[in-house]
């Protein structure tokens, strides 16, 4: 631990500015920030690169063990007398995994949503051929019926989307 009685004195400035005299600035800055630091603070701990979120790969046993080797290094402290079987214990255990059903649907399936407690929208909005986008709403009493209704919705929508560009194709090349 560095207290303000051990801080080294403030660096002096350079007696002549020269193409140097920017290391000057740093040991400056860096004698200030200690300075602040041991000021305020007992114990710094920084977040080195090797310990970011990003390293999903560490186990809990993993944390617990560098937990220990910094409470044994950093703290002084004797080995707890943890044994593999309280450290096994002080590991939380995680709950099992549970998939749950994303918000967001499949291009070209539509959306569903609920109005009010009684009531359901479907809406399906595409692009017909003269590149104009029409929706399209079907409304149900619940979710199961809205979805079906939704899927044949779709489909008559699609039907009349070919049919519309076979017309529109048969006008292009006459035969």
């Amino acid at each position: 631990m560095l207290t303000m009685d051990e801080l080294e004195p403030r660096p002096e400035p350079p007696e002549e500015p020269s193409l140097f005299s920017g290391n000057y600035e740093e040991k400056l800055n860096a004698w200030n920030f200690r300075r602040l630091l041991a000021g305020q603070y007992d114990v710094v701990v920084t977040n080195p690169p090797y310990m970011a979120v990003s390293n999903t790969h560490i186990t809990d046993e993993m944390w617990t063990s560098a937990a220990l080797k910094i409470d044994r290094g950093i703290g002084k402290a004797a080995d707890t007398g943890m044994g593999e079987a309280t450290r096994q214990e002080a590991v939380p255990k995680r709950a099992p995994f549970q998939p749950h059903k994303g918000k967001r649907r499949k291009p070209g399936t539509g959306c569903i949503s609920r109005i009010n407690d009684h009531l359901w929208e479907g809406r399906f909005s595409p692009v017909w051929p003269d590149g104009v986008k029409r929706p399209r709403n079907i409304y149900a009493h619940d979710r199961e019926t809205c979805e079906q209704r939704l899927a044949e919705l779709i489909a008559q929508t699609k039907a009349e989307i070919a049919a519309e560009k076979a017309r529109r194709a048969g006008e292009r090349h006459p035969a």
